[in-house]
């Protein structure tokens, strides 16, 4: 999910990638907000959020809800469904996502070995705290927090359940449905891109069943050292090729010959900007030149999949793999991490942020290319990928500055 040193989060004194134990805490109150009429996204209103509402001391998930909306369009967190949470602060049939406010986009976070048991009715997708989160505690702090795909923390906190679960969890407002999350990432979806493009087609099964448009993987750039296992660290390499995000991404649509995706996704997390991953994938397409001299100096350099074309920075080899890449695309994750912006001073990086916010926000909002975008987690304490919260870290549902420069209108 991260960058190119991943993810490791710190809850009560352990580490822990993506997410930290639930804070025991009182249910919070009934929600004060009136039912709200049906509404409809309006199509250009791109801003949303990639947020558990789980887990989190003050994290109290109708009230930080309330707090994002009406800047808020629309959100995800990585399961099936809108999460109660077992401690009581997820937002659940909050009536912003009961009556349309509020869109909510569920995701197949990833792939049980390879889909072998979904067509008998097996576990078949992995999906983030459907459970709620807080029995894997125990569980979780026996392996120190390992994610190790083999350990069973990874299991426990990224739940199996089969294609009719899913499809039952699907709320019946959703309109699309992600696929799999950093499959590039052994400490993520964790899937080579034949496995992936092999398993697609229970994901096409769940959205034709609810018309639900389908938007591809979601990749990251990451560690490619080879051996290694940490939050960062990439799947082996292929025949030689580093599976790097675009990289990655290129071999899945290369395998994807007959899928339906009709929209794609991919991650950014820069101190200096994160509209570079776009235009980077509009080089993927052949929409636009590519600005590295290898990619036209009729050489097969490393890296690439052909000669001039193919890996992270040239276009794509295949005009089948070069038509996925037109389609639109959704940046479902990114912010500006304190170790890229190289300063824990935190009034300093409050301002790279909001400097951020400005230069950056405007560019997704009018490129027609970009569909949507989600910024990550807008209240968490992740020390291998802390940024600048936007909602008020010791109170429920305050939006902070940057929170009112995110989700102005």
């Amino acid at each position: 999910m991260r960058g190119l040193i991943g993810l490791a989060v710190l809850w009560a004194g352990c580490a822990a990638a993506k997410k930290p134990a639930e804070a025991p805490a009182a249910p919070p109150p009934e929600p004060t907000v009136e039912p709200a009429p049906v509404a409809e996204v309006v199509p250009d209103d791109k801003r949303g959020a990639a947020y558990h509402f789980c887990g989190w001391p003050f994290n109290e998930g109708a009230a930080d809800l309330e707090a994002m909306v009406p800047g808020l369009s629309w959100y995800y967190n990585w399961s099936s469904r809108p999460l109660s949470c077992s401690d009581g602060h997820g937002v659940g049939t909050h009536p912003l996502l009961a009556f349309g406010t509020v869109e909510f986009v569920p995701m197949a976070w990833g792939l049980i070995e390879g889909g072998a048991a979904c067509d008998d009715g097996g576990a078949c997708f992995r999906v983030d705290e459907r459970s709620g989160g807080e029995p894997c505690a125990e569980v979780c702090g026996e392996s120190d927090w390992s994610f190790d795909p083999a350990g069973a923390c990874y299991a426990c906190y990224h739940d199996g359940v089969s294609r009719q679960e899913f499809l039952d969890d699907v709320p019946t407002r959703a309109k699309y449905l992600l696929g799999y999350n950093e499959p590039n990432f052994k400490e993520q979806a964790n899937l080579t891109p034949q496995v992936a493009a092999d398993g697609w087609r229970h994901l096409e099964w769940v959205a034709d069943q609810r018309d639900l448009k389908l938007v591809g993987p979601a990749t990251n750039f990451c560690d490619p050292t080879p051996g290694v296992v940490h939050p960062g660290a990439c799947i082996e390499a292929i025949n030689g090729d580093r599976m790097f995000g675009l990289a990655w991404l290129e071999r899945f649509y290369d395998a994807c010959t007959d899928c339906r995706i009709d929209h794609q996704a991919v991650h950014a997390y820069s101190c200096g900007g994160v509209h570079w991953m776009v235009e980077l994938m509009k080089t993927k397409a052949g929409m636009v030149p590519s600005k590295r001299e290898h990619c036209s100096n009729s050489v097969q350099d490393e890296d690439e999949f052909g000669m001039d074309c193919g890996g992270n920075f040239c276009k794509a080899c295949s005009p089948k793999t070069r038509e996925h890449f037109s389609k639109p695309v959704w940046l479902t994750e990114f912010a500006p991490p304190q170790d890229d912006c190289k300063t824990d001073e935190p009034a300093a990086l409050e301002a790279l942020t909001i400097g951020f916010m400005s230069q950056e926000l405007p560019k997704l909002r009018e490129d027609p290319y970009v569909f949507r975008y989600a910024w990550f987690m807008p209240k968490v304490s992740m020390p291998n990928l802390h940024h600048v919260d936007l909602l008020v870290e010791d109170e429920a549902g305050v939006l902070n500055a940057q929170g009112r420069r995110y989700f102005e209108r």
